[in-house]
């Protein structure tokens, strides 16, 4: 198995991981505060970490095995806390499935760090609204909600960029290969 894989499956593992760890720590926890007066389900703060880890699978596996991803997270995050296993699944399903779309084309151009806070707030707005109304008809913890993720996506980026070197085999595939297309249709130049 070539690095590539090895990193996109262990980045993979990572994610199901973190779709686990907010499962359990919405029926374990509850709401906590968040800041500024604000509460939020305690899973707000992972999910940040999981959107961020989501971006990180497709750079290396590409956007067919992260779909695969995204469907085993949406199961396994509905089967881990059935009291809210539509809302859950809905909203994590249709904000992954959103940060995939957006995501994608500014990471095409090379922009990792805009690429996962555009593709985060995107997710996070999308999957905080579903979830809160499917849940509990209330958008009460709305804006606690949103916060603690952003919290989520500013640590996953700092923890991202400690980590993160420009090497060649990080660079995602279909980035390598686009850049690849674009050198050659330059000119040859004399």
């Amino acid at each position: 198995m070539n690095k590539r894989l090895l990193r996109g499956y262990s980045l993979a593992a990572a994610y199901i991981a973190s779709i686990v760890a907010a499962a359990w720590m919405v029926v374990a926890i509850g709401a906590v505060p968040v800041g500024f007066g604000l509460y939020a389900p305690a899973a707000a703060y992972m999910v940040g970490v999981t959107m961020t880890l989501r971006d990180l699978v497709q750079d290396q596996l590409g956007r067919a095995r992260t779909y695969v991803a995204i469907v085993a997270g949406t199961i396994i995050s509905a089967a881990l806390s059935p009291q809210v296993a539509f809302a859950s699944a809905a909203g994590f399903l249709a904000a992954e499935s959103l940060d995939m779309a957006v995501y994608t084309p500014l990471r095409e151009r090379g922009h990792l760090v805009a690429a996962i806070i555009a593709s985060n707030t995107a997710g996070t707005l999308v999957d905080s609204f579903l979830f809160l109304v499917l849940a509990f008809g209330s958008l009460e913890f709305f804006p606690g909600q949103v916060w603690a993720k952003i919290l989520g996506t500013i640590l996953s980026i700092v923890v991202l960029k400690l980590i993160y070197r420009r090497r060649a085999d990080m660079i995602p595939a279909y980035v390598q290969a686009k850049r690849q297309e674009d050198k050659q249709r330059e000119p040859a130049r004399a």
